[in-house]
């Protein structure tokens, strides 16, 4: 019989948390199921064991809901917003959306698939797009899967190139999560991580997990300039092999979780200049936890806002659209505005 794992916070014994230990044994199963030597899903295991512990054992009480946004905020973060590809092909909607819902910056989805025929959108169609925003008067930023692959290294780099000679303000978005973690041999990788600084160098953005997968760390060690921005979403529930599992109040999912936005902070922060990645989708309207649309969007702010990211992004701009995200977005960027915090 195997002895319970060890880690710097103590043995994980039957009933710490309760619940919680459920959603730890599942996620451990998950990481236990796929490891390789090489860490292909970004972490050892003794990582994951540590990050499990932690959120066990160490995380603080959920705030109370209606927790009133502080007033005494400095540097205010920038408010921009991912979209998928409708965001390109469907430009003039979607920037009249942005811009009525207070967005100063877009990052807009340029390729969806591996297959090299369609890795991007028509440059014709990008170049339309990048017009209409800025047109606006908004920020854009191009986002592309961070697949670590030569040949698809190369074709981004060319494809990006003709709106960055011309457009100074943009930016490459990478997108990491499962792209990055593609199992390419550590020199291939290198080659493309440096390729991409070379072509970029400080007009490079990287998004991901929160945990921080081993690949985009290092990724921002090759690029340290780098605005990193890791994913500390907040939804009412997740799915796991098939089986969906609903937040709680003693969950790293829950709405200003501070422990959440801590590990972000802690894992990203200090390697790059930091953003953060905020949710508006997966509402808190059935499940344990019962909490409205602008109180989920309110929390995520105030617990972001403690680690003075240079900007607050929300995934997505169609998930708000038509889904009573877009009143939410609306009530607490008001609310912002009035406390001076952006």
């Amino acid at each position: 019989m195997r002895a319970r794992p060890e880690t710097r916070f103590g043995k994980l014994r039957r009933g710490d948390r309760g619940p919680l230990v459920l959603e730890m044994q599942q996620r451990l199963n998950e990481v236990i199921a796929g490891v390789r030597p090489d860490g292909v899903y970004g972490a050892t295991t003794q990582r994951y064991l540590e990050q499990l512990a932690l959120e066990a054992l160490s995380a603080p009480t959920p705030p109370m809901p209606n927790t009133p946004i502080p007033i005494d905020l400095t540097a205010p973060p920038v408010w921009s917003v991912w979209q998928d590809r409708r965001g390109v092909l469907e430009p003039t909607e979607n920037a009249g959306h942005a811009k009525r819902l207070g967005f100063e910056r877009v990052h807009l989805m340029v390729n969806s698939a591996t297959d090299d025929r369609k890795w991007f959108v028509d440059q014709s169609e990008l170049r339309r797009a990048i017009d209409v925003y800025r047109g606006l008067g908004l920020g854009v930023d191009l986002t592309a899967w961070a697949f670590p692959n030569r040949r698809y290294a190369d074709r981004l780099v060319e494809y990006v190139q003709p709106a960055f000679d011309d457009f100074d303000d943009l930016r490459i978005d990478l997108d990491g999560e499962s792209a990055i973690a593609q199992s390419v041999s550590r020199p291939v990788r290198l080659e493309v991580y440096e390729l991409w600084r070379d072509a970029w160098g400080q007009r490079i953005r990287v998004n991901d997990y929160a945990t921080l997968q081993d690949e985009t760390e290092l990724l921002l060690s090759v690029i340290p300039d780098a605005v990193a921005c890791p994913q500390a979403y907040s939804v009412s529930y997740v799915v796991r092999r098939g089986q969906r599992i609903d937040t709680d109040r003693d969950s790293v999912y829950m709405p200003g979780r501070t422990q959440h936005y801590a590990m972000a902070a802690e894992n990203w922060g200090q390697r790059s200049r930091l953003a953060m990645g905020l949710s508006a989708y997966k509402p808190f309207e059935t499940g344990p936890v019962r909490i409205s649309k602008s109180e989920q969007l309110r929390l995520q702010v105030q617990a972001a806002r403690e680690y003075n990211p240079s900007e607050l992004s929300w995934w997505s701009l169609q998930t708000i659209l038509g889904s009573g995200y877009e009143q939410a977005i609306q009530v607490v960027r008001a609310e912002l505005d009035q406390a001076g915090a952006l």
